[in-house]
């Protein structure tokens, strides 16, 4: 009995918490202008989000349910609220009124509700389906097959980036890597590959319970190298590295590590990353890095609306066919963030674009209904699945990048995220299909040796 009244009271005290300290940062009256009707719109989407991520259907120690929770409650409750209360607009952006909050906030608000809503069937309903699985994998890698692997990886990226090895320690600028790598365009495509092979090696190691931590220390140095979370964006760092934190005791066995994880990873090292992207950039932690171009998804979203910027699905269509080149594609979509930027001519056309403003852009309020379907399927899904039956090692291994890549993906833009996704995927593939050939030339050459 007291194990779990001890779960309980960790439970209530981490979100009382986490409610208290949203109420300060939300109420106080520490800005220019003040509305108690916006600030409570914005509060009640926090308690939501916490109540998704701690207290709904989601018992998991992790979960993509708790990532669409958790940036929710950072993106789409803390950062507007903290952005009215001092007048923000970035990028050279018109300003919002209090009915555009209002407005905003009430649209985020109710997919927020239908999401938690879906979830809990989509969750019930896949839970129902699980059956058995007879999944029977049979690991008899030697570890010299790793090494081959993430050495290869990490001297190819070495030869893509022309020997530059500013670029493996510290992210250069936009377009850089385009323009000054081996092969051209397709070195820079192959490199987007192969610097998630050794991300992938390692996790394949630890999940078939390797627990060597002279390999773990030697692999995860040859994968530092070759991805170094400070020249690499601070989404794609997240979704290389994130998974390995599940690996953690505390975090398999508790709920409540994994989420206290991410928070702490948003208000600090989310920030923190940003300092490594170019060279010079001021450092903004905790409520400042609200106050920033970092934190604008809500009013992109907001902006995309007001301004009724709606394609027909030819942002869609772009993203799925990010692989065409402009010169050949000569009218081939801009990403929905620069689509807008162009648009309202801001003075940075670089911007990112949320989940479900890529949803309106493509078909308006139909557009976000039907991503969140979408989401929602994916991650009431995946979670039951890699939860409660026997997964492949591919399988376990795309679930985990996907814990840190969703983050990335609900930020946008959808054409990054796509590209981004592809390719970790085909390192996926590239390194399975490596397995099994460095496999069947083991049993050719005992077969040979028996004879």
């Amino acid at each position: 009995m007291k194990p779990t009244l001890l779960i309980i009271n960790i439970d209530k005290i981490l979100v009382i918490t986490l409610a208290l300290i949203s109420a300060a940062i939300i109420f106080y009256n520490s800005g220019v202008q003040y509305s108690f009707s916006v600030l409570l719109m914005f509060y009640t989407i926090c308690m939501l989000a916490l109540y998704g991520v701690f207290l709904s259907k989601d018992q998991y120690s992790f979960s993509l349910n708790k990532v669409f929770n958790i940036f929710y409650f950072f993106f789409f409750g803390l950062a507007p609220a903290v952005q009215y209360k001092f007048e923000n607009s970035f990028f050279n952006a018109p300003k919002f009124s209090e009915a555009d909050y209002l407005k905003g906030g009430a649209i985020l608000l109710i997919v927020l509700i239908l999401y938690l809503l879906l979830y809990k069937l989509g969750h019930s309903f896949y839970l129902n389906k699980i059956r058995e699985s007879s999944i029977i994998e049979t690991i008899n890698e030697p570890l010299w097959w790793y090494y081959l692997a993430a050495i290869g990886a990490l001297l190819l990226t070495i030869i893509i980036v022309k020997f530059n090895f500013e670029v493996l320690f510290l992210r250069p600028p936009a377009n850089f890597l385009k323009l000054n790598t081996n092969f051209g365009l397709v070195g820079y495509s192959v490199l987007l590959i192969v610097r998630a092979v050794s991300i992938i090696i390692l996790l394949r190691y630890l999940l078939i319970g390797g627990s060597n931590w002279k390999h773990i220390i030697l692999l995860g140095a040859i994968a530092l190298l070759t991805a170094f979370p400070f020249s690499l964006s601070r989404g794609i760092a997240a979704a290389y590295y994130i998974p390995f934190i599940v690996f953690l005791n505390p975090i398999k066995k508790s709920k409540y590590y994994y989420a206290s994880c991410y928070f702490l990873g948003v208000f600090l090292i989310f920030p923190l990353l940003n300092i490594f992207r170019n060279g010079n950039n001021h450092l903004s932690l905790g409520v400042a890095a609200f106050k920033t171009g970092h934190f604008d998804a809500f009013q992109n979203f907001l902006l995309l609306i007001n301004e009724e910027i709606i394609t027909g699905g030819r942002q869609l269509l772009g993203a799925l066919l990010f692989f065409v080149q402009d010169s050949t594609w000569f009218t081939k979509p801009l990403g929905t963030g620069t689509l807008l930027a162009t648009t309202l001519n801001f003075n940075h056309i670089n911007v990112a674009m949320p989940y479900f403003g890529e949803g309106y852009a493509n078909f308006g309020y139909v557009g976000i209904a039907l991503f969140l379907v979408l989401i929602v399927i994916l991650n009431a899904y995946l979670d039951t699945s890699f939860h409660n039956k026997k997964q492949s090692l591919f399988i376990k291994t795309g679930y985990l990048f996907l814990l840190g890549f969703e983050f990335y993906l609900l930020r946008g833009d959808l054409s990054s995220s796509v590209k981004k996704g592809t390719s970790f995927l085909l390192a996926l593939i590239l390194v399975h299909f490596y397995i099994k050939i460095m496999n069947k030339l083991t049993v050719v050459s005992s077969r040979k040796l028996n004879e």
